[in-house]
C-alpha cells in the first residue's frame, strides 16, 4: 500500500511562507493545524542564494521570507508533539542535504523547480521515504524525465497537479490532468489547490472534484490571518476555515466509494424496494378471477411482488382468494 493511501485523501496543510519568515509564526502555524483532521504539515525550506539570481526582482522578497537551517531546527524541536506527518520541499541541494538530518520528517515533496535537476533527484531517491512529485506547469518530457529517476526506489511515489498563480483561476486548472495522469504513469495522483480563498465554496469543491478524479492526497495553504495579505494569501485559507475544509473533505470521501461490480448494498435495496411498481387489483375481484392486463395495474406497495417485466407470471392464472382494489397480487396466490 502506498503511505499516503492510510488515510484517503490524505490531507497536508501547506505552510509555505505563511510564516513571513518568523519562527514564531511558522511554530503557532503547526500548532493551528495541529487542531485539524489534517494528515500532513509541510514546509518549504530553501536558501535564498542558493535558489534565486540576485538580479532576480524577487530575490529580496524570498530573502526576507527565508528561516535559516538553526531556526528551522528550532521549528522543529517546539512541533516535535505534534500528531501530524512533517513533510518537507528542498528547493536546492543545500537544503535538502539539511532536511535529510531531520528525524521527524516522514515524506519528501520535490518542486516542479528541480524537476530536471538529476544531482537533486538522485540524492532524494536515496532517502527511500515517500515522495511527491510536483508537476504543476511541467512539460510531458520533464515529468517523464523525472518519473524515471525517482520510480527506480519505491512505488510510494506520487505525482501532485496544481500551481499557484496568485490565485490560479478555475479554468486553468485542468483536473483531467489526475485521470490522465493516473492512467498513464499507473501511480497515484494528488491535487495542490490554489483557488482563491475569497470563494470558500469553490476552495471546497475543486479538492472534493478532484478526490472524485483519483487525487489520494489533497494540498491546502493555510495562513494565520489572511486579512494581513502574507505571502500566498490568495488561495491560503485560516486556521478555523482549514479545520472545516478537512472535515467536508474527509466527510465526502465516503460518498465515493470503490465499485469495481454492480452490486447494492443495504441503502440501495431499501431503495429498490420504495420505488418500485407491482401489480395490484385494478378493482375488486372475486375468488377465481383470472388474472389479465384488463384487471390488473402497476403501483408502489409496500410489498414485494411482481412487476411488468415479469407479468408473464401471472397472467392467465386464477386467484385463491378475493383481491380488493390496489391490493397487491402476489405469486403465491394464484393458483397454479
Amino acid at each position: 500500500m502506498n503511505f499516503f493511501s492510510k488515510h484517503l485523501p490524505y490531507v497536508i496543510a501547506e505552510i509555505a511562507s505563511a510564516h513571513q519568515g518568523r519562527v514564531s509564526s511558522a511554530i503557532k502555524l503547526v500548532r493551528s493545524i495541529n487542531k485539524s483532521k489534517a494528515d500532513a504539515v509541510k514546509f518549504q525550506i530553501f536558501n535564498t542564494e542558493k535558489l534565486i539570481s540576485k538580479k532576480n526582482s524577487n530575490f529580496k522578497n524570498f530573502k526576507k521570507l527565508e528561516i535559516k537551517y538553526e531556526d528551522w531546527e528550532k521549528v522543529f524541536k517546539e512541533t516535535k508533539s505534534i500528531n501530524k506527518d512533517f513533510i518537507v520541499e528542498a528547493f536546492d541541494i543545500e537544503s535538502l542535504k539539511f532536511s535529510l538530518k531531520l528525524k521527524k520528517i516522514k515524506a519528501f515533496k520535490i518542486p516542479a523547480t528541480c524537476i530536471h535537476d538529476l544531482k537533486y533527484l538522485k540524492l532524494i531517491r536515496k532517502t527511500k521515504k515517500p515522495l511527491i512529485l510536483s508537476v504543476g506547469g511541467a512539460y510531458f518530457n520533464e515529468i517523464k524525465f523525472a518519473y524515471r529517476i525517482l520510480n527506480k526506489h519505491s512505488q510510494n511515489l506520487v505525482l501532485m497537479c496544481g500551481f499557484q498563480n496568485f490565485p490560479t483561476k478555475i479554468s486553468d486548472m485542468k483536473l483531467s490532468q489526475l485521470v490522465y495522469l493516473k492512467k498513464y504513469f499507473k501511480c497515484d495522483v494528488g491535487y495542490a489547490d490554489h483557488t482563491s480563498s475569497n470563494d470558500f465554496n469553490m476552495s471546497i469543491c475543486l479538492p472534493v472534484l478532484a478526490v472524485g478524479l483519483g487525487a489520494s492526497i489533497i494540498e491546502k495553504h493555510v495562513t494565520l490571518n489572511r486579512k494581513r495579505q502574507g505571502s500566498d494569501y490568495y488561495s491560503a485559507l485560516n486556521p478555523n476555515e482549514f479545520i472545516n475544509f478537512v472535515k467536508t473533505l474527509k466527510k465526502t470521501k465516503s460518498s465515493i466509494g470503490n465499485t469495481k461490480s454492480w452490486n447494492l448494498n443495504d441503502a440501495e435495496k431499501k431503495y429498490n424496494k420504495f420505488n418500485k411498481r407491482y401489480a395490484v387489483a385494478k378493482f375488486d375481484l372475486k375468488s377465481n378471477s383470472l388474472i389479465s392486463k384488463k384487471n390488473i395495474c402497476f403501483k408502489r406497495t409496500n410489498l414485494i411482488g411482481v412487476t411488468e417485466n415479469n407479468i408473464n407470471k401471472i397472467i392467465g392464472k386464477k386467484l385463491k382468494k378475493n383481491k380488493k382494489f390496489d391490493e397487491i397480487i402476489l405469486p403465491k396466490e394464484l393458483k397454479s
